[in-house]
């Protein structure tokens, strides 16, 4: 990568479809940004409800493409093409920017850290009207707990060097490998394991949790669960010798397996158990977990027992979700 410019551009990309009831409180929180130099994209689904009209109350402010694409990476990859900034940052429709100072703050960061991919902090759980539920803390994470699913970054609360994913002006060869269609976990393992990831203290935005999450499905979560395993498997390291990387792939797959059994435990029966089986099978110790003793608990049909909040959801936490 290249030094910065002082100022250099950020792009803030929003990728949506449908999602006419939540996109205005996201759009706000980009146009009131303080920072002097912000381009925003908005890669639109074709959506068929009235998203687009209240786009087009912005549309001096950003640039807005609705066509229909395969999915949110594969609009990310559109958006990216068009990405003429020096940063850029991923928030969906239904997640907005903390305050108007988020961008001038990382821009910050990337300066005083100039060899940093990726610089991420915290963001807050809020409900469909924006109340807080909590705020999610993160700390320096290492590349291995990202590619073992073992913790994660928010895209909406980091901002990435878009020299991470270009050469010469043009996409590098082999990103959709790592990330084509689902979700961002293959973003993260193509970036950790080319450049530092830094993780800057503060609240950068507010994750929202709903029943309208794409990702609460079981196809969702099975698709994911494939594009997971080919990212892993696409990872290759000249720091671990064959056996290492074998069994480091190996630990990989068994958490993502384990991760997505608790997600769809308590909603669904065969799958969960299915997948908390592959993932012990793979590594036993995954036995011991709380991970798997939460697998175990919500299936046994307890977990229906327990109160719901007002939105009707008793997991008050950030899990992976598609990024639309």
């Amino acid at each position: 990568m290249g030094p910065l410019p002082e100022t250099p551009r950020v792009t803030v990309i929003t990728m949506c479809k449908d999602r006419a009831w939540c996109i205005d409180e996201c759009v706000r929180s980009v146009i009131d940004q303080d920072y002097p130099d912000v381009e925003y994209i908005v890669q639109d689904g074709a959506s068929g409800d009235n998203t687009l009209e209240v786009l087009k109350k912005y549309e001096s402010r950003m640039q807005v493409y609705s066509e229909p694409d395969r999915g949110p990476i594969d609009a990310l990859h559109k958006a990216l093409a068009k990405t003429t900034g020096d940063i850029f940052c991923i928030v969906l429709s239904d997640e907005r920017f903390y305050d108007n100072k988020v961008v001038s703050r990382a821009v910050e960061a990337f300066h005083k850290h100039p060899d940093s991919g990726a610089i991420y902090g915290d963001f807050r759980l809020v409900d469909v009207h924006y109340r807080e539920i909590r705020v999610e803390k993160k700390r320096q994470i290492d590349f291995e707990e990202i590619l073992c699913n073992e913790d994660f970054i928010s895209p909406c609360a980091a901002f990435v060097r878009t020299d991470t994913l270009r050469e010469n002006g043009k996409p590098k060869s082999g990103l959709r490998s790592f990330f084509d269609a689902i979700g961002d976990f293959g973003l993260w393992v193509y970036i950790g394991s080319r450049y530092p990831l830094k993780y800057v203290p503060g609240i950068m935005a507010d994750f929202m949790v709903h029943g309208g999450e794409i990702s609460y499905g079981l196809t969702h979560c099975q698709a994911y669960i494939r594009e997971c395993e080919t990212a892993i498997d696409a990872f290759h390291s000249e720091t671990y010798a064959p056996k290492d990387l074998a069994a480091l792939k190996n630990r990989a797959v068994a958490r993502v397996y384990l991760n997505y059994s608790n997600q769809l435990a308590g909603r669904y029966f065969s799958e969960p158990i299915r997948f908390a089986w592959k993932a012990v099978r793979r590594r036993p110790g995954l036995l011991l977990t709380k991970t798997f003793l939460a697998v175990l608990f919500k299936s046994s049909g307890l977990y229906a027992l327990l109160p719901v909040d007002t939105d009707g959801k008793r997991m008050k936490h950030a899990e992976p979700r598609a990024l639309r």
